[in-house]
């Protein structure tokens, strides 16, 4: 029974990737291990395969990227064409974030009097500067650990979205400054987009990709079309990194390699 489920899981992984007889003879070969307390599921199991098979494709620009094996507590990705350096190998598996918070402690036309008053950056990709109590200095680029903290009051407050309310489906494009991902909220999402804009006319609403704030938009009208427009991108090569990244989704489990062979 458990090498049929086995069967099964490998089967959904070739299907995502897929396969071909013709793919060249030299590759990189890597062995990743699934660290997890609890026996790993079918439907993580083919998450998993699909994750590493797109971000294959994503982030290293190769089309045959494939499972060749899967066991309990291990996948062994197939990176045909090309040995990749390890450092691009890490890449498959670091985590990508996207988190939206309202930033209730800083001052808006309606609301003057809060803690915290935020300059924008002068260029696209620059820094956002939050002048504070005690006269504290906070620069996002600088200092994200202490934006998240201090301004926007994580952990107890918490996104308003994530990248698990957004659909697989970003692109990116040129802004009028910088550049720009488009991105489509999932329905429950975009309820929630759409309740939050009506709600909060001249808010900020902060988006934070990695950890580290991209851009901080004004609520003007509320948005019913489940869409929005991420700005702050200083390059073509920093959108397109990031819609790959949200594309490409999230492990539902912890990951790590384990082995990188070249054949």
């Amino acid at each position: 029974m458990r090498c049929i489920f086995i069967a099964a899981l490998l089967g959904i992984a070739l299907l995502v990737s897929g396969c071909s007889e013709l793919e060249p003879k030299t590759g990189t070969r890597v062995t990743i291990s699934i660290e997890t307390a609890k026996p790993i599921t079918r439907p993580q199991l083919a998450a998993v395969s699909r994750y590493l098979t797109l971000r294959g494709g994503l982030l290293l620009g190769l089309s045959g990227a494939r499972i060749s094996s899967v066991s309990d507590d291990s996948i062994t990705l197939l990176l045909p064409g090309k040995n990749v350096p390890r450092e691009d190998v890490n890449r498959l598996i670091e985590p990508y974030s996207i988190e939206l918070y309202h930033l209730t402690n800083v001052v808006t036309d309606n609301n003057p009097l809060r803690a915290w008053k935020m300059k924008p950056p002068s260029t696209p990709g620059g820094s956002y500067l939050f002048s504070g109590p005690d006269a504290t200095l906070v620069d996002s680029r600088k200092e994200p650990a202490a934006l998240l903290a201090e301004v926007v009051g994580v952990p107890q407050a918490k996104p308003v979205l994530t990248g698990r309310d957004i659909q697989p489906t970003s692109t990116f494009q040129r802004a009028q400054e910088g550049w720009s991902v488009v991105v489509q909220f999932t329905e429950p999402g975009a309820k929630t987009f759409h309740r939050f804009t009506k709600d909060n006319p001249g808010e900020y609403l902060a988006v934070f990709y990695n950890g580290r704030l991209i851009s901080a938009p004004v609520i003007k009208d509320a948005i019913a079309d489940g869409q929005a427009h991420i700005t702050g991108f200083g390059s073509e090569d920093q959108a397109r990194a990031a819609a790959q990244g949200i594309n490409a989704g999230t492990l539902p489990v912890k990951v790590k390699i384990a082995g990188i062979e070249y054949y």
